[in-house]
């Protein structure tokens, strides 16, 4: 698929301007990919990464939540075809930018076990840092 707009050196294609794209990542040769497709509605928009969410493929998670146009106010992250994510995920969802960026509300759906054992594990430590009933709450 020829990439419709460079988001960095790791994802081809981006979010149209109602519609969605989405992209290959390959960080490196060897490392695993995840391929990202954003939807975009009105102010609402959905990214749906269909892979690992890790280290390697957080800067392609990032730059397609950076390229949402500015009237996106609510997006929503799929993760139902994401089995498997590390500390990359918590910093991807709780990292100051993503708190303190575009006033934006953040919702997740579809969490499987695994990535949904890291959030409840991470609340259960430290509270008041990964409070993360605030990705849920407007989820429904």
């Amino acid at each position: 698929m020829p990439p419709s707009r460079a988001l960095g050196p790791r994802h081809r294609g981006g979010p149209s301007s109602e519609g969605s794209a989405g992209g290959l990542v390959n960080p490196r040769e060897g490392a695993p990919s995840i391929n990202i497709t954003t939807a975009i509605s009105g102010t609402s928009a959905r990214i749906t990464p269909r892979g690992e969410i890790d280290h390697d493929t957080l800067p392609s998670l990032r730059a397609a939540a950076d390229a949402l146009p500015a009237r996106v106010t609510d997006v929503t992250w799929n993760l139902r075809h994401t089995p498997f994510m590390d500390v990359a995920g918590l910093h991807l969802f709780f990292s100051p930018a993503a708190l303190d960026g575009a006033d934006r509300r953040t919702t997740v759906t579809g969490l499987r076990q695994q990535p949904l054992r890291l959030l409840l594990l991470a609340a259960d430590v430290h509270p008041d840092t990964f409070d993360f009933t605030r990705l849920l709450l407007a989820a429904g």
